[in-house]
């Protein structure tokens, strides 16, 4: 089986991640991970955060997980494109919550430029983009404090385990195992890496998943096994 790490996020483009790309590839290398899917946050303000410096917001994103695929592949290990997209017109307060947020698994680099501001769906709106392009929308953490579980007719599944001691204590982790349970919703696991010594869940899949396609086709047909450490 191969591990590979589903849920992660990198400096500078996620604004509450710690390391950079250089570095995640030791880390993982050394927590014995075989493939990593970037995951960096997709939000309306770090995209005028880009835009605002002159930047197309875009193609900073997927200068990240560029510089993710080279480091990675340093020390064999390989990097795929994902993105955790955050639909704010689901915000009550500040722009942190509750909110949507919802890990996209098989996309490619044309589908973001298609649709730079993603951000600006709605669930039902996402997921029929999802469907037309043979992606799947898993909502992260979805009984987080911070968040609102969205209804399991607008997306493929649930992050049923986030390792994020802290705002996914297990009784939250429990809610959503139960809740994709009941409604036949795809099941996923993963580190919601940030830092150093965040690098503790994830995902195993078949040896022979040699792309994100392989690993979508291996969420939908169950082969894909959690990680709850």
């Amino acid at each position: 089986m191969k591990k590979i790490e589903t849920h992660l996020h990198t400096a500078p483009f996620s604004p509450c991640a710690i390391e950079y790309p250089r570095d995640i590839a030791r880390i993982l290398k050394k927590a014995g991970f075989d493939a990593v899917i970037i995951t960096n946050h997709y939000r309306k303000d770090i995209y005028e955060y880009w835009q605002e410096r002159g930047c197309d917001p875009v193609d900073k994103y997927l200068e990240a997980y560029h510089e993710l695929v080279k480091y990675c592949k340093k020390v064999d290990i390989d990097a795929w494109l994902g993105i955790e997209v955050h639909l704010w017109r689901y915000n009550v307060g500040d722009v942190y919550g509750p909110m949507h947020e919802v890990l996209l698994y098989g996309i490619d680099e044309q589908f973001l430029r298609d649709n730079p501001h993603i951000y600006d769906l709605t669930v039902e709106e996402l997921k029929e983009l999802c469907d037309k392009s043979g992606v799947l929308a898993i909502q992260s953490h979805p009984y987080r404090a911070t968040s609102r579980p969205i209804d399991p007719a607008y997306v493929h599944g649930y992050e049923v385990y986030n390792a994020n001691p802290e705002q996914n204590p297990p009784h939250i982790n429990a809610l959503a195992y139960e809740a994709a349970e009941q409604h036949g919703l795809i099941m996923t696991s993963g580190s919601d890496f940030h830092k150093r010594g965040d690098e503790v869940s994830g995902m195993y899949i078949p040896t022979i998943v040699k792309d994100i396609a392989g690993f979508v086709e291996c969420l939908k047909d169950g082969s894909a096994r959690l990680i709850q450490e």
